[in-house]
């Protein structure tokens, strides 16, 4: 349990970088930021997006004579390995667009893509705790430019890509997360995982199905705490995803459908709560702490504690086994990813 330990203490408090070793690591290592920062330790990958609450951390990333390490005071805590920059993010699409303008890398061969960072939630509805309108890549991707990413990637990095967008007009982008995994499956040998607003025609669903994993993301599961922290997504009753779950299943594989809960938005037994609830229809819960991100509606936030997310780790495992449900198998996206979560180093140790 020492790293998953160490994963969830990290992930708990924050990681500070100073402004001028962060600027000498990003030209080589892209995930070597305060606002997202991600990296190897003991084997086990691990990312946290940044915000205030890392100001006031105990830990701080320095050089060492060889590599890098996190440190408490004086005292090494952590050596860890930085993700190195692929080398096809310099190279152009066939429309001249540079790769890296394109999608990041969040985890070791993990990249993900936002296919458009319009949100028709966007402003006074928009869910408190998200930065999709922030994010620095461009507005709009087309599904031959992603198809070209999604291909030198798997030459260079391999293993999954994770199409995801804001909830855009009529469809809440199913249309073109699902042109985009079905472009990117006949040109490269890579996993696939679309994360989709619920769509109002089940019909959608079926047509996302080219990609290998689904991610339907309730992130909240106390209805009361829904109003109040996603005034738009909240529309949508949990019904109203619970029809969406039922079609995922029956279209998708066995753990091949997931959604988020964020841990630390609401009471820990009405997350527990949420976590059976998607586990009785199939679906695998990826339990992942609120990380409080400078620029959402919700930065003077703390994370939970490693010693909450241990709690929560440990019960909701107990669940998703006794569902039958195995994070392991899931194909792409944030669970395959693991980075963002100790759900997995968390299962490797009970």
């Amino acid at each position: 349990m020492e790293i998953a330990r160490k994963k969830m203490e990290l992930q708990s408090k924050g990681v500070r970088i100073g402004h001028a070793l962060e600027e000498r690591l990003l030209g080589d290592f892209p995930t070597a930021t305060s606002d997202y920062l991600s990296f190897m330790m003991g084997g086990a990958p691990v990312a946290m997006l940044g915000g205030f609450y890392t100001d006031s951390s105990p830990y701080e990333i320095r050089e060492m004579q060889e590599g890098h390490g996190i440190f408490e005071a004086d005292e090494l805590f952590t050596k860890i390995e930085f993700l190195k920059r692929p080398e096809f993010f310099d190279k152009t699409t066939s429309d001249g667009i540079k790769m890296e303008k394109l999608g990041k890398l969040v985890a070791p061969g993990f990249l993900i893509v936002y296919l458009s960072t319009g949100c028709v939630y966007w402003g006074e509805m928009q869910c408190k705790f998200c930065v999709t309108g922030h994010i620095n890549t461009i507005k709009n991707k087309r599904p031959e430019q992603v198809s070209e990413l999604a291909n030198e990637g798997a030459r260079e990095i391999g293993s999954h890509i994770a199409l995801t967008s804001g909830a855009l007009p009529k469809d809440r982008g199913s249309v073109l997360l699902a042109e985009t995994a079905k472009k990117i499956k006949e040109r490269a040998d890579v996993a696939v995982s679309v994360n989709s607003e619920p769509p109002e025609d089940l019909n959608k669903i079926n047509e996302m199905a080219s990609a290998d994993s689904i991610y339907i993301n309730l992130e909240v599961f106390d209805e009361k705490k829904r109003r109040e922290i996603m005034p738009g997504k909240s529309e949508l009753k949990l019904a109203d995803y619970d029809r969406v779950f039922k079609r995922c299943t029956d279209v998708f594989d066995d753990n091949q459908v997931g959604s988020v809960l964020l841990a630390g938005l609401e009471e820990d037994d009405t997350y527990l709560e949420g976590v059976e609830h998607l586990a009785s229809m199939g679906v695998v819960p990826a339990v992942v702490p609120f990380y409080p991100t400078s620029l959402s509606k919700l930065n003077d936030m703390a994370p939970p504690s490693k010693e909450r997310m241990e709690n929560i780790y440990l019960k909701s495992i107990d669940i998703i086994n006794d569902y039958g449900l195995d994070p392991f198998k899931t194909k792409a996206g944030f669970i395959k990813g693991g980075a963002l979560s100790a759900m997995k180093e968390v299962i490797q140790n009970v």
